[in-house]
């Protein structure tokens, strides 16, 4: 259980994208034209995967803390 406590207090992989990401939007603020055009269509499509593996870390947690609440509820009808 620690271990899982340990892992969710790190920063995910798929937020250091989406800090990745926002990095490089800021620096296309200073393109000017066609380039920060580029730049924003490539930063649209780098979300999607992104998008992907947060859904999936959600999920992953979603059933880690139902896995959680059905061992409490068995431990309180045990007693």
């Amino acid at each position: 259980m620690n271990q899982k406590m340990n892992d969710m207090k790190r920063i995910s992989p798929a937020v250091r994208k989406l800090l990745f990401l926002f990095a490089i939007l800021i620096i296309s603020c200073f393109l000017e034209g066609m380039a920060n055009f580029i730049v924003l269509i490539l930063l649209c499509l780098a979300l999607i995967p992104v998008s992907c593996s947060l859904d999936k870390e959600e999920r992953e947690y979603n059933e880690w803390m139902d896995d959680m609440i059905r061992k409490q509820d068995e431990r309180k009808n045990k007693e």
